[in-house]
């Protein structure tokens, strides 16, 4: 190799590691996003981040309180199951792990196939739910799908 090329290549290998680290500042790259959807994701996890868990206090104009809307249905997306200790569960489309905090239902048991949950409103009832099915609150069942 020419003392030109060797010096051409030697530059371009020292400039290399700091262009990658001022691009690394966040962490590598994603693999699987683009840019703007790793930014799309991170102004979602902005907004989420020291909110009251979605709960809303809704007042009329003169003050008076109003009906709080009801409680979504509950639908199991999905289930990984590794363990009675370690496992996700889908619900409402964000995963719920061991000891996360939920603002409808407490998870009382996961096994595989099945999440076994205790609703906060009507306070205390159970519900088994299985993936792809949905508790529908307007009819107090448990439907397949959506």
């Amino acid at each position: 190799m020419s003392p030109r090329r060797l010096a051409l290549v030697l530059a371009l290998l020292a400039s290399t590691p700091a262009v990658a680290a001022a691009a690394w500042d966040d962490g590598p790259p994603s693999l699987m996003f683009t840019p703007e959807q790793i930014e799309a994701v991170r102004a979602a996890l902005a907004g989420r981040q020291g909110g009251d868990g979605g709960a809303v206090d809704i007042t009329a104009e003169d003050g008076a309180a109003e009906k709080a809307p009801p409680p979504p249905d509950l639908h199991l997306s999905s289930l990984v199951y590794l363990s009675p200790d370690e496992w996700t569960a889908w619900v409402n489309g964000r995963p719920v792990t061991p000891g996360a905090a939920t603002q409808h239902f407490l998870v009382d048991r996961v096994a595989p196939g099945r999440v076994d949950l205790i609703l906060t409103e009507p306070a205390g009832k159970r519900v088994r739910l299985e993936p792809h099915q949905t508790y529908r609150r307007d009819i107090g069942a448990v439907v397949e799908g959506r």
